[in-house]
């Protein structure tokens, strides 16, 4: 393949991975709903904070409506960035790897030009990759969203009881995934009437759940794992199964079709405390499990995005049906 073939054939991929994202986000909001920036400001007003939202956590984005909510309940003095204009260039690391890297450092530049004090980070293969490739580039330091919650903590104005026994899905895979395991725990901990069960982890799950590490693991082997925590997580008697990451709030809300309890971000269990609700319409198409039911309900976000009948049933078969999308 000549080298001009190549690039072309790289563009074409990355630019195929960013439009199902940004589709998958058109069935999920109304254009006036998305408050984070998807370009960069020229001569951006300096922030205390940068919240770098990744590309992914788009797909489940009453995750980003709640975390950004929070963000101003405690005062932070933040802006809130995220979309393909400030990919990590994670996902095309192997395939692409002079592309990654070009991309995470234009995004690593775009931080730095608001002149923060931190950046944090929403994903955590995101901050992975940051870490291990580009740290030096960073003009502060970056940490992982659920760290500088938990850190603020003595910020949050008055909790409301939450009288749900939770138990908690997190990943074992590295230290990095242990401190934020133990962020979300004290988060939920403070929250008056949660009680919090421990159903245990598998370092084997990787550092989050996709279908990537689905497949590297095995199928069976994965799915079974999983299964037994949703398992150990009734058998506590739990409300909650609450999920850490979006990559796994994104394959076990299907699972909630199946057992008794709901699925939920434990970030939506702390706004719950402080009056905070969006709803997850990623989880609610995924149980309605059906193409043409899916994309009845999502008509008013599909006509008010402007996406045409033919796109919606291939990204809804896809996404929401066979579960083939990232």
């Amino acid at each position: 393949m000549s080298e001009s073939t190549q690039n072309n054939e790289s563009r074409r991929q990355i630019g195929e991975y960013f439009r199902e994202l940004r589709l998958t986000n058109d069935f999920l909001m109304l254009p006036e709903e998305r408050t984070w920036l998807t370009r960069q400001p020229q001569n951006p007003e300096s922030k205390k904070v940068v919240l770098y939202l990744g590309c992914n956590v788009l797909r489940t984005p009453h995750m980003v409506q709640t975390v950004t909510d929070i963000f101003q309940r405690l005062g932070v003095d933040f802006v809130a960035v995220g979309g393909s204009t400030y990919c990590c260039g994670a996902p095309f690391r192997q395939d692409f790897p002079e592309e990654a890297l070009a991309l995470g450092e234009r995004s690593v530049q775009y931080f730095n030009e608001f002149r923060p004090g931190r950046v944090v980070m929403w994903c955590p293969g995101c901050l992975a990759h940051y870490t291990e490739t580009l740290a030096s580039r960073f003009a502060c330091p970056v940490q992982h969203v659920s760290e500088f919650l938990a850190e603020n903590l003595d910020r949050f104005p008055h909790l409301s009881r939450v009288p749900k026994r939770v138990a908690l899905h997190y990943h074992s895979r590295e230290p990095a995934s242990e401190r934020q395991a133990a962020s979300a725990r004290r988060l939920l901990q403070a929250v008056p009437g949660l009680e919090l069960v421990e159903v245990g982890t598998d370092p084997r799950l990787g550092r989050q759940c996709t279908l990537g590490a689905r497949q590297t693991l095995g199928g069976d082997l994965y799915d079974g794992i999983l299964e037994s925590q949703i398992q150990r997580a009734v058998q506590s008697k739990a409300d909650v199964f609450a999920t850490l990451y979006h990559g796994c709030h994104r394959v076990l809300v299907h699972y909630q079709r199946r057992y008794p309890l709901q699925v939920e971000h434990y970030l939506s269990l702390l706004g719950e405390a402080l009056g905070i609700a969006h709803e997850d319409r990623y989880r609610r198409y995924a149980m309605l499990a059906d193409t043409n039911t899916i994309i009845e309900a999502a008509a008013p976000f599909l006509s008010a995005n402007q996406v045409d009948p033919e796109t919606a049933r291939r990204v809804v078969q896809r996404i929401f049906v066979d579960r083939k999308g990232p």
